[in-house]
């Protein structure tokens, strides 16, 4: 079988909701597919290889870790005063939110190298852009927990 390539993949995308749209698709075929792409697109249990990379990256290597622990925390006590806690959020999404909102600050304010306005900046740009970060920031948590 051919490996679908991103312009396929996209084109396949715009017939499907056409045909969903047009009726001639039942949505639950629509929903199939989105789940088929999602999960083609996963990454060694992560939602995508950036999401995994970023995290491997902060978890195997020891400065990165340490200062990844001091970030999440940093986050945690910015949540603990939150605003929004409890009027909109509970106090586990506002630290979810924080957690997340501080690792991407750091890792593509601090960590990213800045590269100018070339096609290696793009690249990068794209990449962190894809990232998961509530995921990671999760994961995190979710360690620090155990």
């Amino acid at each position: 079988m051919e490996t679908v390539t991103t312009h396929e993949e996209r084109e396949l995308l715009k017939v499907t909701a056409a045909a969903v749209g047009a009726g001639i698709l039942q949505q639950d075929d629509r929903e199939k597919l989105d789940d088929w792409l999602i999960e083609r697109d996963a990454y060694n249990g992560w939602k995508n290889y950036p999401t995994w990379a970023v995290n491997l990256w902060l978890g195997n290597d020891q400065e990165l870790y340490n200062a990844t622990l001091e970030i999440v925390g940093q986050g945690l006590t910015y949540a603990d005063d939150h605003p929004n806690v409890p009027s909109i959020w509970t106090q586990d999404e506002a630290n979810r939110f924080a957690v997340a909102d501080a690792l991407k600050t750091w890792v593509t304010d601090e960590l990213a190298p800045d590269l100018g306005a070339s096609f290696a900046s793009d690249l990068l740009g794209y990449a962190l852009g894809e990232v998961d970060w509530e995921e990671i920031a999760n994961a995190w948590l979710d360690a620090r927990d155990q």
